[in-house]
């Protein structure tokens, strides 16, 4: 399962902390869901110090695999300025 990290970075470049923690946050998501997760459970599971997610992805999103089929960045806009919907009545 690779994550929107792991697309972005060579996998020589992850510390084995890093994959261990989206190992562990990949199986806990498929388990209890994103929102039932916590970062406990995460860094239990990956035998990391509780900090680690944050320190190393800024939250447990970060280490959520993307969805299958799904873009890992989404796509610019270039709407021309004239058809910008403004908050003035």
């Amino acid at each position: 399962m690779k994550s929107i990290l792991q697309t972005a970075v060579p996998d020589s470049a992850l510390t084995t902390t890093e994959q261990q923690l989206i190992d562990a946050a990949g199986e806990t998501f498929a388990r209890l869901g994103f929102h039932a997760t916590t970062i406990r459970h995460i860094c239990q599971l990956a035998h990391a110090n509780i900090a680690a997610v944050n320190y190393h992805f800024g939250g447990k999103s970060g280490c959520m695999p993307p969805r299958r089929g799904m873009p890992t960045t989404a796509p610019r806009l270039n709407i021309p300025s004239g058809l910008m919907i403004r908050d003035t009545p």
